[in-house]
């Protein structure tokens, strides 16, 4: 349960003594997108961990590294934006949702973000189960609530080592704004994946996961001598 009193569902898995990596999932989705990506790593929960957070998840990630920097080792924003700030496209759908939500239009809404791998069907069809079990309030003040928060990185720069796994053919965020959500993090590492769109958990678990696991290799392996010893600063790469 959380200090304002809303308990939240979680899972834990893996080794114990590992890293741990905790897996904040994106707007209108839940803990099972990760349902192809945990069998390839270990996770477990302690005090402080590393965030992976996937879409507007790293939007979540950003803002717990500006608020409890002592309890984050490390950021992985997974297809994220620097701001959600402004109306979304789709916002007109959203507030004229009505219960029960339709499972047609949860179809439909998942095309707001173009595949270009594939991916699924059974996972695509849970995550319709997912937005179906969502009342049409959760949809409207989850969006509402992404929408009318400021930018984590807008006042301050945090410290914690980041990696920037992008889509290179993301109709959602582009390159420039990925570079410029690099540029506000001290110690940042951006990647772009070749013919890959937004939903970039869902189309390449395994490329994110041995990006991830590269990433917990170099910090168990660097010197804690400061920033100079974190990942290379504001160094980008398309892949």
């Amino acid at each position: 349960m959380l200090a304002t009193g809303v308990t939240v569902p979680w899972t834990v898995s893996g080794d114990r003594s590992g890293t741990p990596v905790v897996l904040l999932q994106g707007w209108a989705e839940s803990r099972g997108i990760f349902s192809r990506f945990l069998t390839l790593l270990d996770v477990a929960g302690l005090p402080s961990a590393v965030l992976l957070g996937s879409s507007s998840g790293g939007y979540v990630a950003q803002q717990v590294a500006v608020n409890h920097p002592e309890r984050v080792d490390g950021l992985v924003l997974v297809g994220s934006p620097r701001t959600l700030q402004g109306r979304a496209p789709f916002a007109d759908q959203v507030e004229a949702l009505r219960d029960p939500v339709d499972p047609a239009w949860v179809r439909e809404s998942l095309d707001w973000f173009p595949r270009i791998q594939a991916v699924p069907g059974w996972y695509v069809q849970d995550r319709v189960r997912d937005g179906t079990a969502m009342p049409a309030r959760a949809w409207q003040a989850s969006l509402e609530g992404l929408c009318r928060s400021a930018p984590p990185t807008g006042a301050v720069t945090f410290a914690a080592p980041t990696l920037i796994p992008w889509g290179a053919r993301d109709t959602a965020l582009t390159w420039e704004q990925e570079q410029l959500l690099a540029a506000a993090i001290a110690d940042a590492r951006l990647i772009a994946y070749e013919d890959t769109g937004h939903l970039v958990l869902w189309e390449r678990p395994e490329s994110v996961a041995a990006d991830l696991l590269a990433f917990l290799e170099h910090r168990a392996r660097r010197q804690p001598t400061g920033r100079e010893a974190g990942l290379p600063r504001k160094r980008s790469h398309r892949r």
